[in-house]
């Protein structure tokens, strides 16, 4: 596996082992309350010292709760958030959180309240 796949995973297995739902890609069923990672901007970018390769990827934690109701929602989804700082591993850096969207994920899932995260980590070849 390459380095930002390895990375990805990482990430995600941190989440999970700390009791927060997290999945290194977005999955193809959605069941909120859960963390997906998608790629940022700009997604990777690289450095060679010597001939190790340094790569620094930037991803997106898109942190998604159920909308049932606007006061439980919101608590919902800033308890994901502070969950997810707590469990990020060392390393890897957390920097702002969008402000909240309703989304729609088709006929059969419903509305979700989502927020984004943005995080960078880095690792070497």
């Amino acid at each position: 596996m390459g380095v930002a796949t390895d990375l990805r995973l990482q990430i995600a297995a941190s989440l999970t082992a700390a009791g927060v739902p997290a999945f290194a890609n977005m999955p193809h069923s959605v069941a909120p309350p859960l963390v997906a990672l998608t790629p940022g901007e700009p997604y990777m970018t690289a450095n060679r010292i010597g001939s190790a390769l340094q790569v620094q990827i930037n991803l997106t934690a898109n942190l998604i709760v159920p909308q049932l109701d606007s006061d439980a929602s919101m608590e919902q989804l800033e308890d994901l958030i502070e969950a997810t700082f707590r469990a990020l591993p060392p390393g890897v850096h957390a920097s702002e959180v969008s402000a909240p969207r309703v989304d729609r994920l088709g006929e059969s899932q419903g509305a979700v309240l989502v927020a984004e995260l943005d995080i960078q980590a880095q690792g070497k070849e």
